[in-house]
């Protein structure tokens, strides 16, 4: 698969985090916050220039290119996925919780990740959408790498090996969390107001979807039916 720019991202990323306070971190923070609520196609580099105070020839210097920005910003996200599943795990493995309390402390903290970075969700949203555009294919190797983990962690909580409805649990809790933080005009609308901003409302999701995850996980579940 072609990359979408030359750039080193690993390493490039790596700097961000050492050096938050950097032009090349202020740009991608930038960057994120306008993926996120207008779009990849939306964003121009103008944009970018002027809502993180940069001209574009340091937009250039740092990221090369719009494109080369939007892959760094779902290779963040990635990253951050990673780890956080990374030590959810570590974390949950020595406690000494059954596996129901297991799962619902993971959906916990999985929301929190949520709601505490909006972009993640609404980023996921919008590359779901464009899976077949051949520019974006890079893309979809990072979403694989995070869901992989996802679905391995909760794969201890899901039915016999043979059985055929774990991918359709697993997509029906994944579609619904991130649909339930893209926080567009509908939803706001439907739930009372954004997602982000109301903490009864999150209650309320939180509670929904751990109820969802019990539904849809566990081993005895009525979905695994073979019917």
């Amino acid at each position: 698969m072609t990359k979408l720019s030359e750039i080193d991202f690993e390493t490039a990323l790596d700097r961000v985090e050492s050096e938050p306070d950097s032009s090349a971190a202020s740009i991608l923070r930038c960057a994120e916050a306008l993926f996120s609520t207008k779009g990849f196609k939306a964003v121009t580099t103008r944009d970018i220039a002027k809502a993180s105070g940069k001209n574009i020839s340091t937009i250039h210097f740092h990221w090369q290119s719009k494109r080369s920005l939007y892959e760094a910003v779902c290779r963040m996200h990635a990253r951050q996925l990673l780890a956080f599943v990374s030590q959810t795990e570590a974390a949950i493995a020595d406690s000494t919780l059954e596996p129901a309390q297991a799962l619902e402390q993971w959906i916990d903290k999985t929301l929190d990740l949520l709601i505490e970075n909006p972009a993640i969700a609404k980023l996921a949203s919008q590359n779901i959408s464009v899976q077949n555009n051949p520019e974006m294919v890079t893309l979809f190797e990072h979403d694989i790498q995070v869901l992989a983990r996802f679905q391995g962690y909760l794969s201890t909580f899901l039915g016999p090996a043979d059985d055929h409805t774990k991918p359709l649990r697993l997509f029906t809790l994944l579609y619904f969390t991130i649909g339930m933080f893209t926080d567009s005009s509908l939803q706001q609308a439907t739930l009372g107001g954004s997602v982000y901003e109301q903490p009864e409302l999150q209650q309320q999701l939180k509670s929904f979807a751990k109820n969802l995850a019990m539904s849809l996980l566990q081993k005895d579940s009525a979905l695994t039916t073979n019917s």
